[in-house]
């Protein structure tokens, strides 16, 4: 499932770009860093990892200083 605001304002645009989305969204609902940390974990474990060099960080809020219109 998603969880935060974003869903609310980026659900749709989300779901239509990435096929592999969570069925369920909860916007009122807030990620702790201890709940990322262990779905972290359990990446690792499965061996779903990368070098650093390969990191890439996607940022939802890239355009949260952008009005609205021009988003």
């Amino acid at each position: 499932f998603g969880a935060g605001m974003a869903w609310q304002t980026y659900g749709a645009e989300l779901t239509a770009r990435y096929n592999d989305l969570p069925g369920e969204y909860y916007p009122d609902l807030f990620p702790r860093a201890r709940d990322v940390a262990a779905l972290g974990g359990i990446g690792f474990e499965a061996g779903d990892v990368v070098s650093a060099d390969e990191a890439q960080p996607v940022y939802l809020r890239n355009n949260v200083a952008k009005k609205k219109k021009a988003q």
